[in-house]
């Protein structure tokens, strides 16, 4: 079974369901957009670090990170 197509659309409806449906749905896709932009060098040296790679090699690939 894949799961991994709607999980955004998910994640997006409740965290706008979790807020209490104070913001507009446009306003939580566009943050949950930008949050998952800013955070990406942080997953791929958190990736790199749990790849037991050194420190530098983890902040190298955080800047490489498109």
């Amino acid at each position: 079974m894949r799961t991994y197509q709607p999980l955004a659309h998910i994640l997006v409806a409740a965290v706008y369901f979790a807020l209490g449906k104070t913001a507009s749905l446009v306003t939580v896709f566009l943050w949950v957009r930008y949050l998952a932009v800013v955070l990406l060098p942080a997953g791929f040296f958190a990736a790199a670090r749990l790849s037991e790679l050194p420190p530098l090699t983890a902040a190298a690939s955080a800047l490489l990170a498109p």
